[in-house]
């Protein structure tokens, strides 16, 4: 956030940290779950699925979002730095 309000935009800094801040959701959320699957088979001993994913979805959304951020960026970038070179 510091480096965003600092005033320069499309830095590879900021690329890089989106991407990785989706990436890490993204793993985070499906180890997380995974986690608490293997949880209620080893303790509890029953195999049940819940239909509650609606929260697994969104923090994945999330995740692909920042994905999809970062790439967003990174062209910026390519067309900010076109543009410098032709003015």
């Amino acid at each position: 956030m510091k480096n965003l309000l600092a005033g320069q935009l499309f830095t590879r800094f900021q690329i890089t940290s989106f991407k990785l801040i989706g990436q890490l959701i993204i793993y985070i959320t499906i180890i997380d779950a995974l986690a608490y699957f293997i949880f209620r088979i080893i303790f509890q001993g029953r195999l049940r699925i819940s239909a509650d994913l609606s929260d697994f979805w969104f923090v994945i959304g999330i995740g692909l979002f920042s994905i999809f951020l970062s790439s967003i960026f990174n062209n910026a970038k390519i067309l900010k730095e076109e543009n410098e070179l032709t003015v």
